[in-house]
Parts: structure tokens; C-alpha cells; sequence
């Protein structure tokens, strides 16, 4: 869930989807964040989605990532987003840089 600061982006972003007609069905602050099993064994290489939103007919996932200086996620928030991606290659998946 992170620290402080990335709660409250991640609440903040839960509340622009829910002003855009979003409800918000995991994370933001708001419910448990969404569960993405990994290889095993147990919670190995598993994912946790800061932020799923849907209006009806879209859904999204949000993850608030940690960047390079560049801009780009570090490898470790690339590969959470590549299991998101892979869950789920249908949905929009927005990842936006942490402050």
C-alpha cells in the first residue's frame, strides 16, 4: 500500500475516477487492492493493483510507480505492470509516476 504519500496519490487518483462516473472496486483507500497471483510458491511474484476502476463497460488499473529520472518505471514497477498487462490485456492500464 505503501507510505503515506503514495496513499494519499493513490486516494486522490481513486477520487478523479470516481468525479470521471468510475466505481472503484479495489484499492484507491477505498477496498483491499485487487490480487494478482505470481508463480508461486505462496505470494511469489504475485501483484497488487493500487487502483481498479470500472464505469460498466471499462475497466481500469491504475499503478502509481516508482520512476528513473528518465521518466520510465524501475524494473521492478515494469514487471508488476507487465503482470497486470498479461492478467488482464483487455482493460486499460495507466501507470502514473509517485511525487
Amino acid at each position: 500500500m505503501g507510505g503515506p504519500a503514495t496513499r494519499e496519490l493513490n486516494s486522490n487518483i481513486a477520487g478523479a475516477l470516481e468525479n470521471q462516473g468510475y466505481t472503484i472496486t479495489g484499492g484507491g483507500g477505498r477496498l483491499p487492492e485487487e490480487y494478482i497471483p505470481g508463480i508461486g510458491p505462496g505470494w511469489k511474484g504475485g501483484t497488487y493493483v493500487d487502483i481498479t476502476a470500472t464505469d460498466g463497460k471499462t475497466t481500469i488499473r491504475v499503478q502509481t510507480v516508482d520512476t528513473y529520472a528518465d521518466g520510465t518505471p524501475i524494473a521492478r514497477e515494469a514487471a508488476a505492470a507487465q503482470r497486470i498487462w498479461n492478467a488482464f490485456p483487455n482493460d486499460k492500464l495507466r501507470l502514473i509516476p509517485k511525487r
